[in-house]
Parts: C-alpha cells; structure tokens; sequence
C-alpha cells in the first residue's frame, strides 16, 4: 500500500490485514519502489497524487519490470488523460477517492483470484508470440526501438 496519507495507508492495512491479507506499507512513490525492487508481491495498491514519485510514474516502472503484476491506483484525481493509463493498469483498476472498503476488497480479491492468474499467463504468452511475429516499426526511414514491454519466455513441458 503506497500512499503518502497515513490514515488512508493505515486505515486500508488495517482492514486488508483483517481480512486475511498481508499488507506492506510505504508512504511514497520511491519507497514503495524499493519495496517492490527488494521483496515479493502478489498486488500494488497506490495513490497517483504524492510528492515525488506519483503512482502513474510507479505503475510505468513497475510495468517495465513485472509487467503482470496486478495495481490497484485509488486517487482523488485519475489521470485519465495519460495514454497509456489503460496499459499501466493491466492488470488492475483504478478506484477513485472516497472509496468504500467493500469496493477496494472486491477488487483485490478479483485481481488475486486464480481465474484471473491464469489469464494473465496466457496472455502473457500470447503477448510474446505477437512481438515474435509483428514486423518492425519503422519511423522516417529508421527502425524504432523495441519498446514493447518484454515477454514471458514459455514454460517447458514436463510430463
């Protein structure tokens, strides 16, 4: 849970942590990207608006580095303007401020549900057969860069 209001990042802890879930907090943008570089997480939660690194900013270097793991941004303000918002959140949501506990609950559990670990697998692996395939972008003569985000090598059978 990253969010530079502590009574929100308490408040959510608390009742997450009383449903069962266990729940790491940061009160900034970088904070919770050092969590994110030194532990394991099943779920990001965040805020978009904190001073310094804001959520739209983590959720881009989040997705460079675990593209499926899931985020939920809560704000009072959604940058829906951004044009890659929708990208940044898959998966995932956004919940605007004020929000009910029984929204942020019924989405986490949709985001950790297994059905929904599955389909991010698959299209994981559809995702790398898509840039295995597609030609090169060309801009002006030149070719651009890769900047799709990097696939999932496939599993190996095992019987």
């Amino acid at each position: 849970m990253v969010d530079d209001d502590l009574v929100v990042r308490k408040t959510v802890a608390l009742l997450l942590g009383r449903t069962g879930y266990r729940v790491a907090c940061a009160p900034d943008g970088e904070a919770g990207w050092t969590a994110l570089c030194t532990e394991r997480f099943d779920l990001l939660i965040t805020d978009q608006e904190m001073p310094g690194l804001t959520g739209l900013e983590l959720l881009r270097r989040l997705r460079a580095g675990l593209p499926f793991l899931p985020a939920i941004m809560i704000s009072g303000f959604v940058p829906s303007s951004e044009p890659d918002l929708r990208s940044l959140l898959w998966p995932g949501a956004v919940i605007e401020k004020p929000f009910s506990f029984a929204v942020l609950l019924a989405r986490v559990r949709e985001l950790l549900s297994p059905r929904m670990a599955a389909s991010a697998i698959v299209l994981a692996d559809h995702q790398l057969v898509f840039n295995q395939l597609r030609p090169p972008i060309v801009l002006n003569g030149t070719p651009a860069p890769n900047t799709a985000p990097p696939g999932r090598a496939p599993r190996e059978r095992t019987r």
